[in-house]
């Protein structure tokens, strides 16, 4: 992401902290994009109208970064999440038997 103003800026999204956010400050609308590190990006004076498309682009844009960055491991993801589940029930056999399936189908 690139802000462009008085001073540009690029932006990662591994520095982005959370989702982006509108408040007013002396009548004046303001952009606020949180950083890593407790820092923050500003962008003063824009319009509402502006600013909300400003928000949806740069919320899409994460999303879909985050969607690319975790698509390779939903698979691990979900068999890990079928062991933990198998996990919380209660114990009638070793939790070794548990495993048996996912080695199983690892192979």
């Amino acid at each position: 992401m690139t802000f462009s103003g008085s001073s540009s800026r690029a932006i990662e999204h591994a520095q982005v902290a959370g989702p982006p956010f509108l408040t007013k400050k002396l009548g004046i609308t303001v952009l606020f994009l949180p950083l890593v590190g407790g820092g923050e990006v500003k962008g003063a004076g824009v319009k509402r109208k502006d600013a909300d498309r400003m928000i949806s682009a740069i919320r899409t844009a994460w999303r879909e970064h985050f969607e690319k960055f975790v698509s390779g491991a939903l698979d691990d993801v979900s068999i890990i999440s079928d062991v933990v589940d198998r996990l919380r029930r209660p114990r009638r056999y070793h939790s070794a038997c548990l495993l048996v399936d996912h080695a199983a189908a690892s192979l």
